[in-house]
């Protein structure tokens, strides 16, 4: 049985007499952060052995060097950046730092834990100091031209080596019928025309001699002109370290993720505890146009279409919710990019940092806007959609959890593997298993 509890303990706890601030209700606990961040810059390394290492796992091995777990520290506490000033307090990273030292798995294998409202602030404090996005001016005109080359992304230019055997970034992808190059070139020409204007469009697109200024127009000439593409609905965790160990081409997973207390219990009492969904759309073009893309929005304060190039790590799943073709494929890009142009313009008004990453939802809240389906955490805050714009009328319609415990069957529609069996950390087998068990009982709405 499920029952919303009252109080949530966390693993690191704030003191009561902090002052209900965002830093305040954030001290001592982790950022969030929102799947595999992309980057147009390069990409990593085919990975041969993709066993997991749990982050107590990989703390063992290299705490026998002092120079290798002082890696392993610095990549978790400073390389982040802006992310881990957000992270941690002084006294928080002493503790942290000490149980890596220690490789000590009860706190290494269930850290951070957080609550959505804790999520929430977490991802203001890393907003404030990262600042707005800088202006950008679009094109008066963009050749979508498509040159065809790479086909895949270069070997290990997305993965940095942190020295000690430990790899940050993602990993490249290869074989997929796909050309990086040109898709890249595809994201910016669908991110240009999303937003524009309806009335006074400030860039064209320009495809096979014509020339667009809506991405509708622009879908529509590429289903007709020997292109197919799919959609697919995707769930999978999000991934906080993006940490690999090992040899170039022999590297091993490390299991990063970010776990949020629902404010649900279960029958013994304890809480109800899961690692924080990502979701986004995977969008494949075929034919004429060889590329594969993604959208969602990210803690880089973008809702956007993003070239995909790299391979996530096996522990984060990849669940396929829903697979859309032909002209329902078509209107879900087209609605993607209207929630880009809303969301842009909501940002600009309340004048919120990178984009209003946090304050204006995840990438699970943009991601119900577009899709009607509802993962769990969304973040947004309900002040920000009082208004009568689409985005509030839309934002009505779904929960608010950072106010509210969620209804557990989310919980399981969210997960990242279709067999819970699959699932990589036991606690949260059994939390799914519970929350099937209790679904099954539950009328369907």
């Amino acid at each position: 049985m499920l029952v919303p509890i009252l109080a949530i303990s966390l693993l690191l706890p704030v003191a009561a007499s902090a002052v209900k601030t965002p830093e305040a209700e954030w001290t001592g606990q982790a950022i969030l952060f929102d799947g595999v961040v992309f980057s147009e810059t390069g990409i990593g390394v085919s990975a041969t052995d993709r066993s997991p290492l749990k982050l107590s796992e990989l703390a063992d091995i290299l705490r026998q060097d002092p120079k290798a777990i002082d890696t392993l520290i610095d990549a978790l506490t400073n390389r982040l950046g802006e992310r881990s000033q957000a992270w941690l307090t002084p006294e928080r990273r002493q503790a942290f730092v000490d149980a890596l030292r220690r490789a000590d798995a009860k706190v290494l294998d269930g850290f951070p834990r957080l609550t959505a409202a804790q999520l929430l602030s977490a991802a203001k404090i890393y907003t404030k100091r990262k600042g707005t996005l800088p202006a950008s001016t679009p094109p008066a005109l963009f050749d979508l031209a498509l040159p065809g080359a790479p086909t895949d992304a270069a070997p290990g230019a997305f993965l940095e080596d942190l020295g000690n055997g430990l790899h940050y970034g993602d990993v490249s992808s290869s074989g997929k019928g796909a050309i990086f190059g040109d898709s890249v070139i595809v994201a910016k020409a669908l991110n240009l025309l999303a937003d524009n204007d309806p009335v006074s469009p400030a860039t064209r697109v320009r495809f096979l001699g014509v020339e667009h200024t809506s991405l509708r127009s622009l879908l529509a000439v590429l289903t007709s002109s020997d292109t197919r593409f799919i959609v697919r609905d995707m769930r999978y965790y999000a991934n906080f370290g993006d940490l690999y160990y090992g040899l170039p081409g022999q590297l091993r997973d490390v299991e990063t993720p970010v776990y949020v207390d629902t404010g649900l219990s279960l029958s013994n009492g304890s809480p109800l505890v899961v690692p924080v969904a990502h979701s986004h759309l995977e969008i494949e073009f075929r034919g004429k146009v060889k590329a594969n893309l993604m959208f969602f929005f990210g803690i880089d304060g973008e809702a956007a279409f993003r070239a995909n190039g790299t391979d996530d790590q096996h522990w984060v799943g990849g669940r396929t919710v829903g697979v859309n073709r032909g002209v329902e494929a078509e209107e879900l890009l087209a609605r993607a990019g209207d929630i880009r142009r809303h969301l842009t313009a909501k940002a600009l008004f309340y004048q919120l940092p990178m984009g209003g990453y946090g304050p204006l939802g995840d990438c699970n809240d943009i991601h119900a806007f577009i899709t009607g389906v509802s993962p769990y955490p969304m973040l947004r805050e309900p002040r920000y959609f009082s208004g009568a714009g689409p985005l509030d009328q839309m934002s009505g319609s779904y929960p608010y959890d950072t106010v509210k415990a969620p209804d557990p069957r989310r919980l399981l529609e969210s997960r990242p593997f279709d067999n819970i069996d699959d699932v990589p950390f036991p606690t949260v087998r059994d939390a799914y298993r519970a929350v099937a068990a209790l679904s099954a009982s539950i009328p369907s709405k």
